[in-house]
């Protein structure tokens, strides 16, 4: 999960001009400008993250056999449960996306079920939401994450969502309803599985593009701009990916991506060359079974950090940044938390200033919410109030705290 996104996560990243004291931002205006915008993804994405929205936002996560959850933050590092969304909906979701889908100035939500359609959630910007529209088109089959972002430029949020199986990414286009159109193989050649996706404009085009993160070698789609893309270029990553976050690792004011590996291995940086190319190479340290990686400045020291996030009985690790496309030895975010955990998403869940992450746990056990201590080092994680499998997460404010 993306950053999953303007979160995989999955958040809506925001910033403002006044706030870029250092970093290279070319025609983002006017303001504001999401971060995945062709013309801002130029930026170190550190500034934006820094730049978030004020502190307390709320949680959405998509669980795996159950009733999908809303946690409210109430700004004192505890969160209180909100209403069940689906509550008798017997199939999987394994994500969630936040994002104004009916242009109303309110956070929405898309589900990614697992063998059914996905459902749109009006928002009603008191941390609820409707009841959920259904969407036409093929039946995604075990999607697995989905991305919100207008990839045919008509102001309109369009969906992506990846499916793990012999299916292809699946793209809706937007229709500013809780309704999107009919859907669209994103490349009907490509039916490895997809686990992640990373929306920015990698090449440098103006057009949104997607690097889909597979069991098996990446994906890499160039947009065309238009809700179409090229078709699929393949990517030397050998082991299984199961999750990516886009940032400048580099500083060479182009957007990379870090994926993590769901295998004993060491994490893989695929450094942009800025015309849809990427140079792979490995991570430090000792290989550990990952399912997700999330970036930010975690230390304040200007260069992009990476947290991932251990499978089975491997701790969550943070791998602090020297700007050059490299990354020192990790740090333990926990050496006494070893439960078995999957997803995560970065912001600001306290009122510090300095960045959190929210991970979302498997197997009947809490979620775990690190709050960062601007150093690079977090508390010992707080658990949710829930013990639901989370599968999938987004960030944002839903009750305009």
């Amino acid at each position: 999960m993306t950053l999953r996104g303007i979160a995989k996560l999955r958040l809506t990243l925001v910033f403002w001009l006044a706030s870029t004291a250092t970093g290279l931002v070319t025609g983002c205006s006017p303001l504001p400008c999401r971060w995945e915008d062709p013309a801002c993804s130029s930026v170190n994405l550190f500034l934006l993250i820094r730049s978030l929205p004020g502190p307390y936002q709320d949680v959405v996560l998509a669980v795996n056999g159950g009733a999908n959850r809303v946690l409210i933050n109430q700004g004192n590092r505890t969160f209180t449960v909100g209403p069940d969304l689906e509550p008798s909906r017997v199939e999987p979701s394994l994500d969630v996306d936040l994002g104004d889908i009916n242009g109303d100035g309110i956070l929405d939500l898309y589900v990614a079920n697992d063998g059914a359609q996905p459902v749109v959630h009006l928002g009603n910007g008191d941390g609820s939401f409707q009841d959920a529209a259904s969407n036409v088109g093929t039946p995604s089959n075990n999607s697995t994450t989905v991305e919100l972002a207008d990839f045919n430029g008509d102001g309109n949020l369009d969906a992506v969502v990846a499916n793990n199986g012999a299916a292809p990414e699946v793209y809706y286009p937007g229709q500013g309803t809780a309704i999107f159109g009919t859907s669209n193989a994103v490349d009907a050649g490509t039916t490895t599985a997809g686990e992640d996706l990373v929306v920015a404009d990698f090449d440098r085009n103006g057009t949104l593009d997607i690097y889909s993160a597979h069991n098996g070698n990446d994906v890499y789609y160039s947009g065309n701009g238009n809700g179409t893309f090229q078709p699929g270029v393949a990517l030397d990553v050998s082991n299984a990916a199961f999750g990516a976050t886009a940032g400048d690792f580099n500083g060479d004011a182009i957007l990379d991506v870090v994926i993590a590996l769901d295998s004993a291995a060491l994490f893989r940086i695929a450094l942009s060359n800025g015309a849809g190319g990427f140079t792979f190479s490995d991570g430090p340290g000792t290989g550990f079974a990952q399912h997700d990686a999330v970036a930010g400045d975690f230390n304040d020291d200007g260069f992009l950090d990476v947290f991932l996030v251990g499978t089975g009985a491997n701790p969550e690790m943070v791998y602090l940044g020297n700007g050059d496309g490299t990354f020192q030895l990790p740090l333990i975010a926990d050496p006494a938390t070893t439960q078995d955990c999957r997803e995560a998403a970065v912001g600001y869940l306290d009122g510090d200033r300095h960045l959190d992450v929210f991970v979302g746990c498997t197997a009947g056990v809490p979620s775990l919410i690190y709050f960062g201590k601007g150093d690079g080092t977090f508390d010992p994680p707080v658990t949710t109030p829930i013990s639901d499998s989370a599968d999938g997460m987004a960030l944002g404010d839903l009750n305009g705290w």
